[in-house]
């Protein structure tokens, strides 16, 4: 709503709307790659380097200038998707794999919890 109403005003909603498409296919369809990387025992890896993505696409979030979708876009659709999809995959993975009893609980609260955050 910010976008349309105030910082990208040139764009349709439509357009607009890809950014945050974009961000959540990326964060869900990106577990093909970080899944296997997991299994690798690239954990700790992933995490930090999400982390620091997720925190470099949000500064770069904060140059983008009004009327500049591709900045916008490339910064919250491609680099936060990325790095919020190297932070989520792994954290499921590791509470399916700790839990034995109450498993679904345990994954409930996670994925409840990822939403809140």
């Amino acid at each position: 709503d910010y976008y349309t109403r105030v910082f990208i005003t040139s764009e349709s909603p439509s357009a607009i709307s890809w950014i945050g498409s974009v961000n959540a296919f990326i964060v869900v369809s990106s577990g093909l790659i970080i899944g296997r990387l997991y299994d690798k025992g690239y954990f700790h890896h992933m995490i930090i380097g999400g982390a620091a993505l997720i925190i470099f696409s949000l500064f770069m979030l904060s140059f983008s200038k009004p009327d500049h979708i591709y900045q916008n876009f490339f910064a919250q659709a491609i680099g936060h998707g990325i790095g919020a999809g190297m932070m989520y995959v792994p954290t499921l993975a590791v509470i399916s794999q700790y839990f034995l009893r109450r498993r679904a609980l345990a994954m409930s609260i996670v994925a409840a919890g990822s939403s809140l955050g």
